[in-house]
């Protein structure tokens, strides 16, 4: 039922009327709010659920990064620890192989004087074997 704005009436039941329209239009407005709370909501809830698939993933890939981190470490300790070990047994060969050019020079010098002595009493020898041989024929 429509009423002009104008219209003005003062009995009880247009006091009545009045209050049943308002109370209506509130109802309505009222409505209208919960409905749009509704739809709010409800996006709100389409976030939410959107945000909740995004966290898990990202946990999920700041798991893995953790997993991939921690073996590039133990990859990393591992390497370290063989070139260590490999630095090590370097310096122990480059100490044998000082050693070994020292033995080396020292053992070329013995041999070259034991080459000297030996040919020195290969003639001796000869001399003395020459000697020997014009005793034994004089004799």
């Amino acid at each position: 039922k429509h009423i002009p704005h104008n219209y003005i009436e003062t009995d009880s039941s247009s006091d009545s009327s009045f209050e049943d329209r308002e109370s209506y239009k509130k109802q309505l407005k009222l409505q209208d709010e919960i409905k749009c709370l509704e739809k709010t909501l409800f996006k709100r809830q389409a976030q939410l659920k959107d945000a909740d698939a995004k966290l898990k993933e990202y946990k999920q890939n700041l798991n893995d990064a953790k997993l991939q981190a921690e073996e590039t470490v133990r990859k990393h300790d591992s390497a370290s620890s063989s070139l260590h070990t490999v630095r090590k047994e370097t310096r122990e060969l480059e100490e044998r192989a000082n050693k070994a050019g020292l033995q080396l020079i020292t053992e070329s010098g013995n041999l070259k004087m034991i080459k000297t002595e030996y040919k020195e009493m290969q003639q001796k020898k000869s001399t003395l074997e020459k000697i020997l041989a014009d005793i034994n024929v004089v004799s």
